[in-house]
C-alpha cells in the first residue's frame, strides 16, 4: 500500500466534521456522560447522559460554560453576540477558561465572537478568582493569554491553586506571584513531588512541619524522604500517629528508623482500633510509648485483643465488651466474658438491641447480669428484615422487663414497618402509646398510604387526624388525599397549605379536586411555588380560573434543584403584572443585591426592566 503524505489529501477531524450530514449524525449520537460535565451538580437537566442535540438546547450556552465543547461544535449554534446579555457573555467565557475541556483555540474564537470581553472591568476579586480557577485547572496557555491580554489581572492566589493541584507548567509561568507558607504543606498532602521540588528550589516561603505530617497521613513516603533530606522543618509525633491510623506500615517503619520525633500512645491505640495488626506489633516491638486501655477497648479483631491481653499490661475497661457487642462481634464478647474481669454495662445489651445482633442479645441475657436501659424497647432495630426484627421484638417483649413507649410506635411508622405497627396493635391494643400521638397524621406526613388505610380500618377510634390532608398534599399523593376527604371528613382537617402544596408540585388534578370539593382555598404561596416549580399550567389556572391576581417576588426564585428559571413562566408572571409594581419598588435594592451578581438571575433582571419600564435600570 502506498502511503499518501500530501497534507492536501490528509483526512482530519476538521474535514470530517465539516460535512453537515456527518456532523449531524456524530453530535446527535455521541453521548457525553454526566460525570464529565462541569459544575452541573444542581442542574436537573444534567442528571443523565447528554447527547449533542440536548447540549445545544441547554440554556445560556451551557454547551460552552458547562460542557466545554470545542469550537467546531460551538460555531454552528452560537448566536450573534448582541442577542446575548453582556454579563452572560462575560460569565460564559470566564467559566469556559477554567473548564477541564477548555482549549486556547476555542477561547480565541470566543474572544473574536465577543471582543468586548474584559474581566479587568470587574472588581479585583473577580479577576483573582478567574486566575485561581484557570491555574487550578492547569491551563498554562490560557493563563498566559489572560495575563498578557489583561495585564491588570491579579495572579496572587493562582500560585497556590496551580501548586496544590500539581500543575507544574502553570506554576512556572506565574512563579513571580505571591503564595504563602502553607502552599507546600498542601502540596505535600496531595502528593505532588515535582511541585515540592520546584517550590523548594525557586520559592522562599518554605513550609511547616505539617508538610511531613500530612504527607505521612496520605501515604507519600517519597515526599517524606525529600523533606527529610532537603528541609529543616521536620515533623511532629503526629506523622507516625497518622501513619499508624491509616495503616501505612512502610511510613511507620521509615519514621522510626530515620526520625527522632517518635509518637505517643495514640499510635498503638489507632492501630488496634483500625485493625492494623502488623503496625501494632511493630510499635510493641520497637517503641516504648505503649498504648492505653483504648487499644483493647476499641480493638478491631479478636486477634488484636488476644495479642494485647497476652503481651501488654494496660488491659481494658468495660467499654471493650460494650463496643464488641455494638459491632456484632460475638467471638470477642464471649472471649472477654471468659478471659477478662472488667465485664460490661447495660450499654452492651442496649447496643446489641439497637443494631440487631440477636446472637449477642441472647448470650448477654444468659450469661451477664448488668441488665439494660429502661427505654431499650425504643432501640430495637427496624432496618433488619421483617423476620429478624420481629424475632428480636418478640424476645425483648417476652424476656426483658421493658416498657414500650410511643417513641417506638413513631419509629415504626416512620420506617414504614406496618408489620411492627400490627404487632404493637396486637400486644398493646389499649396502651397509652396510641393516645400520645396521632398515628394517622404521622403516617400521612411520611406518605405511607397503606399504614393510613390500616389505621383507619383497624384503629378508627384514635385521635382525629389534624393535618393528614395537608400532609397528603405535601406528599403529592392525590389518592391518599381523596381517601381522607371521603372517609375521614369528620376527623380530618385541611388548611390552605393543601392547595399551596398541590400547586407547588404542579399537580393539576389535586388542585382541581381541592377547588371543587374543599372551601379552604389557597394563599399567594400557591402561585409563588407553582411559578418557581415551572408549572405554567398551574399558574394560568390560579390566575384565570381561581382569579388569583397577585403573587410575590418568591415567584421569581429559582429552586435549588434547577440551574435556571423557566422563562415561559417568568414572561407570563411579568407580562400580566402579577407582581405588584409597589412590591418591586419597595424591594428593588434588596432584589438587585440578591440577584444581580448571581448569574442565574441576569435575564430575570433584564425582563423586569422590560416589563416594568426599566424600574431597576438605575441599579445596573
Amino acid at each position: 500500500m502506498v502511503e499518501i503524505k500530501n497534507n492536501k489529501n490528509r483526512i482530519t477531524f476538521q474535514t470530517i466534521i465539516g460535512v453537515p450530514y456527518i456532523r449531524h449524525v456524530v453530535f446527535n449520537s455521541f453521548t457525553l456522560i454526566q460525570s464529565k460535565s462541569y459544575d452541573d451538580q444542581y442542574d436537573e437537566n444534567l442528571k443523565y447522559a447528554k447527547k449533542g442535540r440536548d447540549i445545544i438546547k441547554l440554556p445560556h450556552l451551557g454547551m460552552i460554560s458547562q460542557y466545554g465543547m470545542p469550537w467546531d461544535f460551538i460555531k454552528h449554534y452560537l448566536p450573534e453576540k448582541d442577542k446575548v446579555l453582556f454579563k452572560r457573555r462575560l460569565y460564559i467565557i470566564s467559566k469556559y477558561c477554567s473548564h477541564p475541556n477548555a482549549t486556547l483555540d476555542t477561547l480565541n474564537h470566543l474572544l473574536e465572537w465577543s471582543p468586548d470581553y474584559d474581566p479587568q472591568n470587574r472588581e479585583e476579586k473577580y479577576c483573582q478568582e478567574l486566575a485561581e480557577k484557570v491555574a487550578g485547572a492547569g491551563h498554562r496557555d490560557i493563563m498566559e493569554l489572560l495575563i498578557t491580554r489583561y495585564p491588570e489581572i491579579n495572579p496572587n492566589g493562582a500560585v497556590d491553586a496551580a501548586a496544590v493541584n500539581g500543575h507544574l507548567s502553570t506554576l512556572e509561568l506565574i512563579n513571580n506571584a505571591s503564595c504563602n507558607v502553607y502552599t507546600m504543606d498542601v502540596v505535600a498532602k496531595n502528593g505532588h513531588l515535582d511541585v515540592i521540588k520546584f517550590l523548594h528550589e525557586n520559592r522562599s516561603e518554605g513550609c511547616t512541619l505539617n508538610a511531613m505530617n500530612d504527607a505521612a497521613s496520605n501515604g507519600h513516603l517519597d515526599i517524606i524522604k525529600f523533606l527529610h533530606f532537603n528541609r529543616t522543618e521536620g515533623c511532629s509525633t503526629h506523622a507516625m500517629i497518622f501513619a499508624s491510623y491509616k495503616g501505612d506500615y512502610d511510613i511507620v517503619e521509615w519514621l522510626h528508623f530515620n526520625r527522632s520525633e517518635g509518637c505517643s500512645t495514640t499510635a498503638m491505640d489507632n492501630a488496634a482500633r483500625n485493625g492494623h495488626f502488623k503496625i501494632l506489633k511493630f510499635l510493641h516491638d520497637h517503641r516504648t510509648e505503649g498504648c492505653t486501655t483504648e487499644a483493647m477497648d476499641n480493638s478491631a479483631s479478636l486477634e488484636i485483643t488476644q495479642f494485647l491481653h497476652n503481651n501488654r499490661s494496660e488491659g481494658c475497661t468495660h467499654k471493650a465488651m460494650d463496643n464488641a457487642a455494638a459491632r456484632g462481634r460475638l467471638d470477642m464478647v464471649e472471649w472477654l466474658h471468659y478471659n477478662r474481669t472488667e465485664g460490661c454495662t447495660y450499654k452492651a445489651m442496649q447496643e446489641a438491641i439497637k443494631y440487631g445482633h440477636f446472637d449477642i442479645i441472647k448470650f448477654l441475657y444468659q450469661n451477664r447480669t448488668e441488665g439494660l436501659f429502661s427505654r431499650a424497647f425504643d432501640d430495637i432495630a427496624l432496618y433488619k428484615t421483617p423476620e429478624e426484627t420481629l424475632e428480636i421484638l418478640t424476645f425483648v417483649n417476652e424476656n426483658l422487663n421493658v416498657e414500650c413507649t410511643s417513641f417506638y410506635l413513631i419509629y415504626a411508622i416512620q420506617a414504614n414497618r406496618l408489620d411492627i405497627v400490627q404487632y404493637l396493635h396486637q400486644h398493646y391494643p389499649t396502651s397509652k402509646i396510641w393516645k400520645e400521638i396521632s398515628p394517622i397524621d404521622l403516617a400521612a406526613d411520611n406518605n405511607l398510604f397503606e399504614i393510613v388505610k390500616w389505621l383507619h380500618y383497624n384503629r378508627n377510634d384514635e385521635n382525629s387526624s389534624h393535618y393528614a390532608m395537608d400532609s397528603a398534599a405535601m406528599s403529592n399523593n392525590l389518592e391518599m388525599l381523596e381517601f381522607l376527604h371521603f372517609n375521614r371528613s369528620d376527623k380530618c382537617e385541611c388548611s390552605t397549605s393543601a392547595m399551596d402544596n398541590a400547586a407547588s408540585y404542579g399537580n393539576m388534578q389535586m388542585l382541581e379536586f381541592l377547588y371543587k370539593n374543599r372551601t379552604e382555598g389557597c394563599t399567594s404561596l400557591a402561585m409563588d411555588w407553582a411559578a418557581a416549580g415551572s408549572h405554567l399550567d398551574v399558574v394560568k389556572y390560579l390566575h384565570t380560573t381561581m382569579n388569583q391576581q397577585q403573587c410575590t417576588l418568591l415567584a421569581l426564585q429559582i429552586p435549588h434543584h434547577r440551574r435556571y428559571p423557566d422563562y415561559d413562566v417568568v414572561h407570563y408572571i411579568l407580562s400580566n403584572k402579577l407582581i405588584p409594581l409597589q412590591l418591586i419598588q419597595t424591594n428593588a435594592q434588596s432584589v438587585f443585591c440578591l440577584c444581580s451578581e448571581n448569574e442565574k438571575y441576569y435575564e430575570i433582571i433584564d425582563l423586569i426592566n422590560h416589563y416594568y419600564d426599566n424600574i431597576l435600570i438605575h441599579l445596573i
